[in-house]
């Protein structure tokens, strides 16, 4: 599929103000890029530095699903969640709104 928008010079001018001045360096990568292909681009792989137990990671996405209520009702949002190694939800953050403990 493919979609074709005309700008005039005065909106195209006020999307580059407002568009990132480059791509994210963390995440999923889809921030800030150009094109859909870029989409595609090779991703180094970083150092494996840290492990969980599967225990102690059900732990913490068991708390961060208490503290998603829009998610409750919706089934559709999503959120970050700064866990411990012992599976401590020590901070989440989701689309709408921060919350830190």
């Amino acid at each position: 599929m493919e979609v074709q928008i005309e700008l005039s010079s005065r909106r195209f001018a006020g999307l580059k103000e407002r568009r990132r001045a480059m791509a994210g360096r963390t995440g999923c990568g889809v921030c800030g890029i150009e094109q859909l292909a870029d989409i595609f681009r090779p991703v180094t792989p970083l150092p494996f530095t840290q492990t969980f137990s599967l225990a102690n990671l059900d732990r913490a996405l068991s708390q961060l699903r208490q503290l998603q209520n829009v998610g409750q009702l919706t089934g559709c949002t999503h959120a970050a969640g700064w866990i411990s190694p012992q599976g401590e939800l020590l901070g989440a953050a989701r689309t709408l709104a921060a919350m830190w403990r």
